[in-house]
């Protein structure tokens, strides 16, 4: 399976733009194809707060922001100039608005930078990205403060022998022929009693990534998976970490979340989340 959309998704915030989400995204679409769409979400404050003069001052004011905002919207699609890139404005709240977008069926690709947050905040703004994940039918690509994707020649993908993992660890090959680079794929098992597994995974590992095999090879670790993942990304040998969002249980959602959302939430490279099929 191979990464080629038609359009990608950019989430730009106007007021802080994630200057490393534009860069991967137009770094990407260079080599995969697909142009770029840079997708402003606008936030209204409820009229009720306001009354009489006050409410034609709200109206006025929110002319201004959004003529303001489309402006630097252009401004910032004018700096892209290798492959074309459109702009649009959508009101809304952030985490809605873009899954809504998401899975629309509009687009092939999702890119968005998440902000360093803590508190409340990072619950605030980490839920955009979390639900974009979440509810995405196409591949979400999220970029982590202070990191940078020009060419992902070194990709991390966890591989548990699943049907949807298989998916994931074939757009990772895919990826990596694209740019001339290598696949690192990790099983990770919870249990030293597991071994009769992880000697199964070399065997299964080279019948899902068929004729680019060569680009593949293994690595195992003992632990918990969320933190065998996170730890094995920041070890400073990876570009990009491929994962497979894959939904479980409703409840297990709600307790927990899946595995592509826990791991979204401290990994320190950008992630590309790829959606299994199945819920």
């Amino acid at each position: 399976m191979q990464l080629r959309p038609k359009s990608i998704l950019v989430a730009v915030d106007v007021s802080d733009p994630a200057e490393n989400a534009l860069e991967a995204a137009e770094a990407l679409a260079s080599v995969v194809g697909g142009e770029l769409q840079l997708v402003c979400v606008l936030t209204q404050r409820s009229p009720a707060f306001y009354g009489g003069e006050g409410l034609v001052t709200l109206r006025d004011d929110w002319k201004e922001f959004k003529a303001w905002a489309r402006g630097r919207l252009a401004e910032l699609a004018a700096r892209i100039k290798e492959v074309p890139t459109g702009i649009r404005l959508v009101e809304g709240a952030p985490e809605a608005a873009l899954a809504k977008l998401a899975a629309s069926g509009r687009y092939g690709l999702v890119v968005l930078g998440t902000h360093g947050y803590t508190g409340v905040r990072r619950v605030v703004y980490g839920s955009v990205a979390e639900a974009v994940v979440r509810d995405a039918r196409v591949p979400v690509l999220t970029l982590p403060p202070g990191s940078r994707l020009e060419r992902p020649a070194r990709i991390l993908v966890p591989f548990n022998m699943a049907p949807y993992a298989a998916r994931s660890l074939r757009v990772a090959a895919a990826l990596a022929e694209d740019f001339d680079g290598r696949v690192s794929a990790l099983f990770v098992a919870e249990e030293r009693e597991d071994a009769v597994k992880a000697r199964r995974f070399e065997h299964s590992l080279r019948r899902a990534a068929g004729g680019r095999a060569a680009r593949v090879r293994g690595l195992v670790r003992f632990g918990n998976p969320v933190r065998c993942i996170v730890d094995e990304a920041g070890s400073g040998r990876h570009d990009l970490l491929i994962l497979a969002a894959h939904r479980k249980s409703f409840w297990k959602d709600m307790l927990l979340g899946t595995t592509a959302e826990r791991v979204l939430r401290h990994c320190p490279i950008p992630l590309l989340a790829v959606p299994s099929g199945g819920r």
